[in-house]
């Protein structure tokens, strides 16, 4: 997990997904295969940037209840 400061520029952030795609939060998937459909995509990198679909996804994965 990497914990960013909120402050603008983000480099760790866009340097893997774009300057334009710098917005927090956002989840990037450390294996491209196991990003859903939707997911964003830059050079082969997938994210997710909708706080509401990321915590739908982790609460999928985790087990969690979730209202999505």
């Amino acid at each position: 997990m990497l914990r960013v400061p909120f402050a603008r520029p983000r480099p760790a952030i866009f340097e893997r997904i774009g300057e334009e795609n710098q917005g927090l939060p956002v989840l990037i998937f450390a294996d491209a295969a196991a990003a859903p459909a939707d997911a964003g995509e830059l050079k082969g990198t997938r994210f997710i940037g909708d706080a509401k679909r990321i915590a739908g996804l982790l609460a999928d994965r985790y087990g969690i209840p979730s209202s999505h």
